[in-house]
């Protein structure tokens, strides 16, 4: 009602010049308005799972403009320059702006360029592993800034900011760390529909895992796109043959991730974590990035890529972070296993240990006979020391076990194992005091 009867009042008693001036404030306010409108508690597709902290810059061509976003939180909007030609980029001396998810890899400062670009370029990746897939060529995909004016659309198919624009980027910029997607529109949608389906994508890279652990031959092949292709242009069979020359080397592969994100492309999905590979003796830490395609709810590997962790810096904090976890997971363990050890609980304290563990059922015969005429037992462990040999880990610490009728002090030395992402007893020893 209230609506209505403002709307009379201007009917009846504002002259039509000033009508007229307040119907054009009415036009542009919601012309102005439309677009929050349309996106209010909505969030690029890109975006699909990323963590609080992190930048993802997105690259609007139909706009000209450039996004940062922390999370799903935009920061930054800045105005834009890219290829003098539309569409995607096919071949070399197109002109054409590549569109896809991207990381810069060098950084090249002004006073080893030409003026005419500007304070600083960022060259990105491209083509990446799925451009190379698709024959697409060419190089020098740069974020740089200018000699001139900023104007649109007047590159040879980089991106292009003003100088001070650029200055106020590169503060969101690290190398392998922050994803550039490229897209000719941005595409939004809803966080629950994003949650959806990235749940798909993190159900299968996490199977996709557990197939290589377990080295499970046919259900790692079932994750892979038949256009495949891996580092030297291996195609699938050739990468699944050394696949399975690996998986005969190691008798035990662990993997541990952490930091993992989703980013979307209108073209396929990238799943990007912190990866910790083991293989018995051996171990490498790392960047990991898996190029997935979209294939309704059946998702399937197009290309993978690993970045050393010394190329990547701002990983580390993610890499200390696992450091840390898996330590938690190790103290959790030993006293779990105390804790069953004090009550007396053998088939508890059984599943801490291998089943390959030398005389097992004896073992732990042993244990419960012993233990049977003890009351009040306490055990602790002091300046606890742990040593990671890839798969296996080296613990010793001082022991010290008292009950109502005995009791010692001694040095406890424990070998582990880390398989299906928890530890294992594989070996024990103890030397008296």
């Amino acid at each position: 009602m209230y609506f209505n009867d403002r709307l009379n009042y201007v009917y009846k008693y504002v002259p039509m010049g000033r009508r007229r001036v307040k119907y054009w404030f009415l036009f542009v306010c919601m012309l102005w308005c439309l677009p929050r409108l349309l996106y209010a508690g909505g969030v690029p597709c890109a975006l699909m799972d990323v963590d609080h902290n992190s930048y993802t810059v997105l690259v609007n061509k139909s706009l000209q403009k450039l996004y940062v976003y922390r999370g799903l939180d935009r920061l930054k909007t800045f105005p834009c320059a890219t290829g003098k030609n539309p569409g995607d980029k096919v071949q070399k001396g197109d002109n054409r702006t590549p569109e896809g998810i991207y990381f810069f890899r060098a950084i090249i400062n002004g006073d080893h360029l030409p003026k005419y670009y500007g304070w600083r370029a960022y060259v990105l990746n491209y083509p990446n592993p799925v451009d190379k897939i698709d024959m697409r060529d060419g190089d020098g995909i740069w974020i740089h800034g200018r000699e001139f004016p900023l104007s649109t659309r007047d590159t040879h198919g980089c991106i292009s900011l003003a100088n001070y624009d650029l200055k106020g980027l590169s503060r969101y910029l690290y190398r392998y760390w922050t994803p550039i997607v490229v897209f000719d529109h941005v595409t939004y949608s809803t966080r629950d529909d994003l949650k959806k389906r990235a749940a798909i994508y993190k159900a299968f890279v996490s199977k996709w895992l557990r197939t290589w652990e377990s080295k499970d031959l046919k259900g790692f092949r079932a994750c892979y796109s038949p256009k495949f292709r891996w580092a030297s242009n291996y195609t699938l069979d050739k990468f699944l043959e050394r696949k399975k020359r690996l998986f005969r080397k190691y008798s035990i592969i662990s993997i541990d991730t952490d930091g993992i994100r989703i980013i979307d492309s209108k073209k396929y999905a990238l799943a990007v974590f912190l990866e910790d590979f083991s293989g018995d003796h051996f171990r490498t830490k790392g960047v990991k990035f898996v190029y997935i395609t979209h294939n309704g709810n059946k998702p399937a590997i197009l290309a993978e890529q690993f970045v050393p962790i010394n190329m990547a810096r701002k990983w580390t904090t993610v890499a200390r972070h696992l450091d840390t976890r898996l330590e938690r997971e190790l103290y959790a363990f030993i006293d779990n296993w105390r804790n069953a050890w004090i009550s007396k609980d053998m088939k508890t304290m059984a599943t801490f240990y291998l089943d390959s563990f030398p005389e097992r059922e004896h073992f732990f015969k042993e244990k419960a006979k012993h233990l049977s005429g003890y009351k009040d037992i306490t055990i602790t462990f002091e300046n606890i020391r742990s040593l990671r040999d890839g798969v296996y880990w080296h613990v010793v610490a001082k022991q010290t076990f008292s009950s109502d009728r005995y009791s010692d002090v001694g040095v406890k030395k424990l070998d582990l194992v880390r398989k299906d992402h928890r530890f294992y007893i594989i070996k024990e020893r103890w030397r008296r005091l």
